[in-house]
């Protein structure tokens, strides 16, 4: 009785942990985008693909474009994005909206917060 309670409980901890430790069931890979206006050609996208590496593209100063590619990571429903070239100031802290109807995400940097939903999803 006494084993039987006990994988009881370890099956009940292991499966609890391991929903915590995913905590990115809302995050799809693919493409992140904002198109800022139909008068306004900026254009922002964020695309994550299923082998960690991502391509981040911005052109809201046309003189200084932004197209790097990296590394990401997620965490505890944040995504980091990492080993890209350093001489860019990029949004490289998202957090994942938990929200059924939209999967999109969130960064602040400074005063300027971006949102990036999923304009289309990877394979």
């Amino acid at each position: 009785m006494k084993k039987n309670l006990f994988l009881l409980t370890l099956v009940v901890i292991l499966t609890t942990s391991f929903k915590v430790k995913v905590g990115s069931e809302y995050l799809r890979t693919g493409v992140y985008g904002c198109n800022c206006g139909i008068e306004n050609p900026t254009k922002v996208e964020l695309t994550l693909n299923d082998d960690f590496t991502f391509h981040y593209f911005d052109n809201y100063d046309p003189k200084k474009v932004i197209d790097i590619m990296g590394k990401w990571s997620v965490k505890n429903n944040k995504v980091k994005l990492t080993n890209y070239l350093k001489n860019f100031k990029i949004h490289e802290n998202w957090v994942i909206e938990k929200n059924d109807d939209c999967n999109c995400l969130t960064s602040r940097k400074g005063l300027e917060i971006l949102r990036l939903c999923n304009i289309r999803s990877g394979n």
